[in-house]
């Protein structure tokens, strides 16, 4: 009996054991499924027209660096631009910036393009054989452009596993996956406004996050190089992500005390080599910027958002966090337990000083920019800083799995607050859609969220 005993339990042991080392990996295909539902099945944008499209609204002006340059040959004037948009109503959110000198400065800084390249030179090659004209706007373009940033996001989220397996469990890392995926506006600018910034600023963390792990442990020139064109790209994708240097920087570092401090100075000064070559690559991917500026206006630094800045003294947090205009909680809600998470992570988490310093200052940047409302719902400039953000979730998650009864009713309001977020991304795109990017009140929130 005691033979037969053992027999059967080592039978059912290996399957088990299998079933959860393959959770997160469960996890994945079924996140990537919902993606891939929302770009293909519920709302596929390249069916669209005018602004709705895969290039309308921000992702125009960000991709207006590709047509400009090879198609029309035209970064100084950019005669085109009245004829493709009355052509195709694109609906750039931000008009071009008029330098003094009478040339036209395209608003957004031009990393979002070169993310796009390849899919811009394959539409290209591809328009006029199927029947489209090679204006560089046509439905080749916009699916191109679509089909290469959901590509993106796959590889990022698939790496973002990795990332998260690296510091949890497989079973936190499977929860915080879906979380992350069913719970937030992730899932908007991943399947569906795709085309934009943050889905690939996302992605350019979770490489950034796992290249630095991987300099602190074996600092050698590859992971320099990856980490500083990383670095680079972030910043030339959005200015503000800047705030990239210090991920590398205090990397492995879990307080600001003198020690810590001296020690992470004295890892920096003992591999310089390296660290040199990263900033090296900083500077080669920031040139690209420069030398746009340079060529369309004699100057190498040009600030071309007009009169929108950031109000550094007295940042609007209440108004950018809880308004029922744009408020980032009130239609992402389960990014409370960012905040939870934080202080779980202070008690156990690794890496603190670059996670938590990240995140606090990323909300203050995003906080002060003038501009709060941008973007509709969910506050979708902290979508990128979810590479970050879930690091806290995720230890969080950790812990509430080693607790006995504490887990149930948490995870039954984490439950609520998935479904506010699959609720108002139906209703953003549905026709006839109850969310109201305009008009949103208090009232009016509570009488139809649900």
């Amino acid at each position: 009996m005691e033979s037969h005993h053992n027999i059967c339990g080592g039978f059912f042991v290996v399957p088990y054991f299998f079933i959860d080392i393959m959770l997160s990996r469960i996890s994945y295909i079924l996140c990537a499924a919902i993606i891939l539902y929302a770009a293909f099945v519920f709302y596929p944008k390249w069916k669209n027209k005018g602004p709705e499209t895969s290039l309308g609204w921000d992702a125009c002006s960000y991709y207006w660096y590709l047509p400009a340059t090879f198609v029309y040959q035209d970064l100084k004037e950019q005669k085109f631009g009245d004829s493709i948009i009355d052509k195709y109503g694109f609906t750039p959110t931000y008009e071009p910036f008029v330098h003094e000198n009478g040339n036209v400065v395209i608003t957004y800084t031009s990393g979002l393009a070169l993310m796009h390249l390849p899919a811009f030179a394959v539409a290209h090659v591809l328009a006029k054989p199927l029947g489209y004209p090679a204006d560089g706007f046509s439905w080749p373009y916009q699916v191109a452009v679509q089909l290469w940033s959901l590509l993106a996001a796959l590889v990022g989220l698939w790496y973002f596993r990795k990332l998260l397996l690296r510091y949890f469990s497989d079973n936190a890392t499977a929860i915080s996956l879906l979380l992350l995926v069913f719970g937030t506006n992730y899932l908007n600018y991943t399947g569906i406004d795709v085309t934009l910034t943050h889905s690939w600023l996302f992605t350019i963390y979770t490489l950034l996050m796992l290249n630095a792990g991987n300099f602190y442990s074996n600092p050698n020139n590859k992971y320099a190089v990856r980490i500083g064109l990383l670095t680079g790209l972030a910043i030339l994708i959005r200015p503000s992500e800047m705030i990239a240097i210090l991920i590398p920087l205090a990397w492995g570092m879990n307080s600001i005390l003198p020690k810590a401090i001296g020690g992470s100075l004295r890892f920096l000064r003992e591999h310089y080599k390296p660290v040199l070559l990263a900033v090296v690559c900083v500077i080669l991917v920031g040139s690209i910027q420069v030398l746009y500026w340079l060529y369309v206006t004699g100057k190498p630094l040009v600030y071309s958002y007009a009169d929108k800045g950031f109000s550094w003294k007295a940042p609007h947090f209440f108004d950018y966090t809880l308004s029922y205009r744009s408020g980032w909680l009130v239609y992402t809600p389960l990014m409370i337990f960012a905040f939870v998470g934080l202080l779980v992570y202070l008690w156990k988490g690794k890496n603190k000083v670059a996670v938590i310093g990240f995140f606090l200052l990323n909300y203050y940047i995003v906080a002060a920019w003038d501009v709060w409302w941008y973007g509709g719902m969910g506050g979708r400039a902290m979508v990128q800083s979810y590479a970050v953000a879930f690091l806290m979730i995720a230890a969080l998650i950790e812990w509430l799995l080693s607790t006995k009864w504490i887990k149930w009713p948490i995870f039954v309001v984490i439950l609520v607050l998935a479904y506010v977020n699959i609720w108002f991304t139906y209703h953003a795109h549905a026709h006839n859609g109850l969310y109201d990017p305009t008009g949103m009140t208090k009232a009016y929130y509570w009488a139809v969220v649900g």
